[in-house]
């Protein structure tokens, strides 16, 4: 049992202070080659609306694919705590809610008041040498790390925002004649270790980018990316949570030997193009300006080859077999690409400001790994388009609430249909979300 003197100790090594509130307790200090360190967090509190349209009584849709509307409520909580060393070193760490999923940090109000699991979410060592002088940025990140790609809200296209990878970062960036940034980034992402194999899953990122200012306060950015994954076809990725989209070994047997569903079929070699303007629009009679920015990503699989068909992938019949090469089976061709296009207004950040966004997202089936993508988009993964709408406003800058709907429909129906034709998967769907967040 957890004693009040534990409970005064944990306080204070989170508030990172003495704890005096126990005087028979020794002070808490902090190591000598501690310069500062940062206590901060957020608590999020959901809930959620599921709107299965046009599949509750047709016969196009298996029984399994026809699902009941739904409500659920929510809860997030993140805790992050920075350390700065001598030496330009940095070491983060950071605990959260969740079930252990990589694409998600929620955990589901359910088993009438059950105790929440907290999971180690982020666990990194930093260093900023700084050999690039005063207009130059050079940083090597190494463990469970937040993303180190630049990012904008479309490119959860790739990696859903709640991925911390694991493995190993560097990044560089220069300002060029006191104007122009352009800036590298490298990840290397241990996806999983296979033991007694050296075939473990990995994918390597490399990004290019350039921040240049343009009239009016305006600015464009705008980077290359490519993530190409290793071993995908030889070993699982051990994923908690797996979503729709890609193409699996399936049945039957295999001339290497790849018995398992959860090994890909197809090969991931993915180029990403990002951009991004931002400016100021005037509002004359408030005499104030609101910001701007327009966004978008597109993604193509260059290492797509597309599966052959003989009845349903996720559902019914004999799915995608090993042997696609036989002319017996009908060759669907390449899905492999995505895109996401859209536009905001306002920053909901600042006492008494908002925002408002609109977004479309289009990502076919084997565009990207599914696994690593969009949670929120539809039921998560691929395969889908729709719309994607939000509406966010702060009081005081530390309390935000937001609304936000999911549009979303198939985009390729013969990936989820059976041999008789049968989905097997909802088609259309509508998902709500409304969350009150508070950062401290």
């Amino acid at each position: 049992m957890m004693t009040m003197n534990t409970l005064v100790m944990a306080a204070a090594l989170l508030a990172g202070r003495p704890a005096h509130a126990a005087p028979d307790l020794p002070e808490i200090k902090q190591a000598a080659q501690v310069d500062t360190m940062t206590v901060g967090g957020d608590l999020r509190v959901r809930e959620e609306y599921f709107d299965f349209r046009d599949q509750k009584s047709s016969t196009m849709f298996s029984g399994s694919a026809r699902k009941a509307d739904r409500n659920r409520e929510r809860i997030r909580l993140r805790v992050r705590t920075e350390y700065k060393l001598h030496d330009d070193l940095t070491v983060v760490a950071g605990l959260a809610s969740g079930v252990g999923e990589q694409v998600s940090t929620n955990q589901t109000m359910a088993n009438h008041g059950a105790q929440k699991a907290i999971w180690l979410d982020l666990a990194y060592a930093m260093w900023t040498p700084g050999f690039l002088g005063e207009d130059g940025s050079l940083k090597f990140q190494a463990g469970k790390m937040a993303n180190p790609l630049w990012r904008i809200y479309p490119s959860d296209l790739v990696f859903d925002s709640d991925i911390n990878p694991e493995g190993f970062a560097q990044s560089a960036g220069y300002l060029v004649g006191g104007m122009v940034n352009v800036f590298a980034n490298g990840m290397q992402e241990a996806v999983n270790e296979v033991s007694g194999n050296e075939r473990d899953p990995w994918v390597l990122s490399e990004q290019v980018g350039i921040e240049v200012p343009l009239v009016f306060g305006m600015r464009l950015m705008a980077a290359g990316a490519k993530h190409t994954w290793l071993n995908e076809n030889s070993n699982p990725f051990g994923s908690f949570n797996t979503q729709m989209g890609n193409t699996p070994w399936g049945l039957g047997g295999s001339p290497s030997g790849r018995q398992s569903a959860t090994v890909l079929f197809d090969e991931y070699d993915v180029s990403e193009l990002t951009g991004q303007l931002s400016g100021w629009i005037p509002v004359p009679l408030a005499d104030i300006s609101l910001p701007f920015m327009i966004q978008g990503t597109f993604i193509k699989n260059m290492a797509a080859r597309g599966p052959s068909w003989t009845g349903s992938i996720t559902g019914a019949g004999a799915g995608p077999m090993k042997t696609w090469w036989k002319p017996a089976y009908t060759f669907l061709g390449k899905s492999d690409q995505g895109y996401q296009v859209g536009g905001q207004i306002g920053k909901a950040a600042a006492p008494n400001s908002f925002e408002i966004a609109y977004f479309y997202k289009r990502v076919a089936w084997d565009a990207t790994v599914a696994d690593s993508s969009d949670s929120d988009f539809g039921e998560g993964g691929l395969n889908r388009k729709g719309n994607i709408l939000w509406v966010s406003y702060t009081p005081n800058g530390f309390v935000t609430a937001t609304v936000k709907l999911f549009n979303v429909r198939l985009l390729d129906k013969r990936y989820v249909r059976d041999a008789k034709g049968v989905l097997q998967q909802p088609d259309r769907l509508n998902r709500i979300q409304a969350d009150l967040s508070i950062k401290f």
